[in-house]
């Protein structure tokens, strides 16, 4: 049932903590060169939050039971999958940042490989307490 029509309702279940985070990252732009290290939260609670809406996506498409009979270390490596993927493409939103208003999102390797570990060990975090808790049925 992939893709099935959505409420706007539910679309904004599904992405109002990712705008959110994305909307805070924005306005605490400035706040960067202060404090570098707070692109380590932003990189983790990114991770959690695209599991709570990965969740939400899959329970409004009428999709969660079949993922939730995955084996527990296949639906970890899924999920992970999934937020690694959005990761990536975060990743090179900032790349094309740097390269088009002369930003400074990415000063090297280390840091771009830091900020997708970063949104691993947060999806680790949404998987454990967001989704096997079944905060949400």
């Amino acid at each position: 049932m992939m893709f099935a029509k959505k409420s706007v309702s539910q679309i904004y279940n599904i992405l109002k903590y990712p705008i959110l985070l994305f909307v805070i990252n924005f306005f605490a732009g400035w706040f960067y060169e202060l404090f570098p290290s707070i692109d380590i939260l932003f990189h983790f609670l990114g991770g959690y939050v695209i599991v709570i809406s990965l969740k939400h996506f899959f329970i409004y498409n009428g999709d969660i039971d079949q993922i939730n009979k995955l084996e527990s270390k296949w639906r970890l490596l899924f999920v992970i999958g999934m937020v690694a993927t959005i990761g990536v493409f975060w990743e090179v939103y900032e790349l094309f940042l740097d390269a088009i208003i002369n930003t400074n999102t990415q000063p090297g390797v280390a840091d771009t490989v830091t900020d997708l570990v970063l949104d691993i060990v947060g999806a680790g975090f949404g998987y454990y307490f967001y989704w096997q808790k079944k905060i949400i049925n």
